[in-house]
């Protein structure tokens, strides 16, 4: 009786011990701004984010640059094009990439200066695909994913933006379209639309399919079950990021523990916009949230450390107190 005892009194001493760590690490102070108003009742918005932090906000015949890292107002392109954006992403300071319309049928990418408010906006010659996501593999290529696989299924295709390049690489994905993000280290990170299952491809075998033939889910990796998947984003910690179409709170999936936790930054929270950048060596989470979705609906625009989000001290206190009666179970052994 005083052995078991002995071993309750240090498991809840270590349950304590990471319950007081895990609280005092948790920071939701997430950095919010207002932004210009949703312009359109059915226009969509986008974001993606320069090297330096600055937001890149596309909306309704419309993009803006932000002025400064950490502030509201947006200083705007000069020569936008009549569109309802389907994705906006970037390659450092040197290329930037939006889509028209692709939520809703075929239609041209077109590639513009990031840096330079009055640069043109230039379609990549010959492709026309329907764009639900882009994604830059690099300066001069990009995945594209949308219904243009076989039979008209959900694929992402290898892009090269002199259009000299616009093959399938993974194929019969969904029936629908659904998002896919990058990691650091060039893995794909794949969603089936039909049963929010997560896929993940090397970056090994993107390439191998670039150059040959293109892989199915079959040859990718099953990492989890998702909540939400309208948006995917992966963090530099290389935790998964989600969100849904008025869907509260941003999931992340953390492989290292093989956990799914729920954030709410801001209290009116319906976000469809998940996004990761970072500046330097920190790496940060961003969305796009709306107060509703009619034309004039206010639009909140928020960002965290990834470091500083971590799962609500009474999930850990649990996971702490499971950790802890294991050690205990295993000395008593």
């Amino acid at each position: 009786m005083q052995i078991r005892s002995r071993f309750l009194r240090e498991a809840f001493s270590i349950a304590a011990l990471a319950a007081s760590f895990f609280t005092s690490t948790l920071d939701a102070a997430w950095t919010s701004l207002t932004l210009p108003n949703v312009p359109n009742t059915f226009g969509s918005y986008q974001a993606a984010n320069l090297p330096d932090g600055r937001l890149l906000y596309a909306s309704k015949d419309a993009l803006g640059r932000q002025t400064t890292f950490g502030s509201s107002p947006l200083d705007a392109f000069q020569n936008p094009q009549s569109w309802d954006p389907s994705d906006v992403t970037v390659f450092g300071n040197t290329v930037g990439v939006i889509g028209v319309g692709g939520f809703f049928g075929t239609s041209a990418i077109y590639r513009f200066d990031p840096m330079n408010l009055a640069t043109p906006f230039t379609a990549i010659p010959g492709v026309t695909l329907q764009n639900y996501t882009l994604v830059m593999r690099d300066a001069a290529s990009l995945y594209v994913g949308g219904l243009n696989g076989t039979g008209g299924a959900h694929a992402i295709r290898y892009v090269a933006l002199d259009g000299s390049v616009n093959k399938v690489i993974i194929d019969n994905i969904s029936t629908y379209s659904g998002d896919f993000a990058m990691d650091v280290n060039g893995n794909l990170f794949v969603s089936d639309n039909d049963d929010l299952k997560l896929y993940k491809f090397t970056s090994a075998q993107v390439s191998d399919a670039i150059a040959g033939s293109a892989l199915t889910l079959a040859n990718g990796l099953f990492v989890t079950d998702l909540n939400k998947n309208l948006s995917i984003a992966v963090d530099g910690l290389g935790r998964i990021w989600s969100a849904g179409y008025q869907s509260s709170g941003i999931d992340m999936y953390d492989p290292g523990t093989n956990s799914t936790s729920s954030f709410i930054p801001a209290l009116d929270n319906t976000n469809y916009v998940v996004s990761t950048f970072s500046t330097g060596t920190d790496s940060y989470v961003a969305y796009l949230n709306a107060s509703g979705t009619g034309a004039g609906a206010a639009l909140t625009y928020g960002y965290e450390k990834s470091a500083n989000l971590v799962p609500e001290p009474s999930t850990s206190l649990l996971l702490a107190i499971s950790a802890a009666g294991l050690v205990a179970r295993r000395r008593r052994a």
